[in-house]
C-alpha cells in the first residue's frame, strides 16, 4: 500500500504553502485526507464539476472557488475573499486525484503549486517518483542556501568595485568586474542581473545590439490606455499578459517543461513541441 502520508509530507516540505491534502479514486472513494479539511459532502458535486470541463466554481469545505484551469489532468481554483486556492492533479493512470489547499499568502503561486502537486499525484503510485519532488525541485527559501547568500554578497561587492572604477573613468578595470559579475550571477541562476551588466559590458564597447525586439519584462507593461481601446478586448488582452509573464517567470512555464522532460512524457514532449511550431508560425507570418 501507499505510505501517503510520506508522499504528502514530502510535498509539503517542498512547497510550504500546501496546508490541506486529499487523496481520492477516481471513483469518489477518499483514500487520504487531513484532519483539517471536511470535505467528504463535496467530493462528489467536486468530482462531477471537474469533469464537466465548463464548471464555473467548486465548493469545498464551505468555500466557493472560482475555477481558473480545468483540463482532465489539471484542476486550479482560486477563493476571491482571499481564502486560499485550490489545485488539483490526477495520477498517469487517472485512477486517482490529488487535491491540495494552498494558503493565500503563497506568491506566485498560480506557476509554482501545480507541478509541485502534479509531482506529487505522480508519486502516489511510484513513490520512486518523489526523488523529482523532494530534490532538484525543493523550494529554497531567501537566505537559507549558505552558498547562495555568499555569492550573493560577493556580486553586491562587485558591483560596488564596478561603480567606483566607471565613475572614476578606469572603463576596463570596470568590465573586468562586469565579466565576474556575470560568471557569478549565473552560477547561481541569476540570469537577470548578468544579462544586465553584459549589455553594459557591450555599451562600454561600443557594440551595437542585433535584438530590436523589447524584452518580455517590457513586453508586459503594457499600458492603461492600450488595453481600454475599444479596438482591443481587455480580457483578451489580459490573457496575453498573463502568457507572457508566465513564460518570463522562472517558476512558470519552464517547471512545467522540465517536469514533463524528466517523466519522459512523450505525448506531452509531442504536444510542446506541436505549440512552439504553432506559436512561431503565429509571431513570423
Amino acid at each position: 500500500m501507499v505510505d501517503y502520508k510520506n508522499v504528502l509530507k514530502t510535498l509539503q516540505k517542498s512547497y510550504s504553502y500546501v496546508d490541506k491534502i486529499l487523496v481520492l479514486k477516481n471513483n469518489g472513494k477518499i483514500e487520504y485526507s487531513t484532519d483539517n479539511w471536511k470535505v467528504k459532502e463535496d467530493i462528489k458535486g467536486f468530482l462531477a464539476s471537474w469533469a464537466s470541463g465548463n464548471a464555473q466554481f467548486v465548493v469545498m469545505d464551505g468555500v466557493k472557488y472560482s475555477i481558473l484551469q480545468m483540463e482532465p489532468e489539471r484542476f486550479v481554483g482560486t477563493n476571491r475573499q482571499k481564502k486560499g486556492h485550490l489545485i488539483g492533479a490526477a495520477t498517469a493512470e487517472r485512477d486517482k486525484y490529488l487535491i491540495a489547499h494552498i494558503d493565500n499568502k503563497a506568491k506566485g503561486w498560480m506557476h509554482n503549486a501545480y507541478p509541485m502537486v502534479a509531482r506529487a499525484a505522480v508519486a502516489l503510485n511510484d513513490t520512486s517518483k518523489l526523488k523529482y519532488l523532494d530534490s532538484s525541485q525543493k523550494q529554497v527559501k531567501p537566505g537559507k542556501d549558505a552558498q547562495t547568500e555568499k555569492i550573493s554578497k560577493k556580486i553586491k561587492k562587485l558591483e560596488d568595485k564596478f561603480k567606483k572604477n566607471l565613475d572614476k573613468g578606469k572603463k576596463e578595470k570596470a568590465i573586468e568586474y562586469a565579466k565576474e559579475l556575470i560568471e557569478m550571477a549565473n552560477s547561481i541562476g541569476k540570469s537577470d542581473v548578468a544579462e544586465k551588466y553584459q549589455d553594459i559590458i557591450d555599451e562600454l564597447l561600443g557594440k551595437k545590439k542585433e535584438k530590436t525586439e523589447e524584452p518580455i519584462e517590457q513586453m508586459t507593461q503594457i499600458r492603461a490606455d492600450a488595453i481600454s481601446t475599444p479596438k482591443v478586448n481587455p480580457i483578451i488582452t489580459q490573457e496575453v499578459i498573463n502568457f507572457l509573464q508566465w513564460i518570463n517567470d522562472r517558476e512558470g512555464l519552464v517547471k512545467f517543461v522540465e517536469y514533463y522532460l524528466q517523466q519522459n512524457d512523450q505525448q506531452k514532449i509531442s504536444d510542446l513541441s506541436d505549440i512552439y511550431k504553432e506559436l512561431y508560425r503565429i509571431t513570423t507570418e
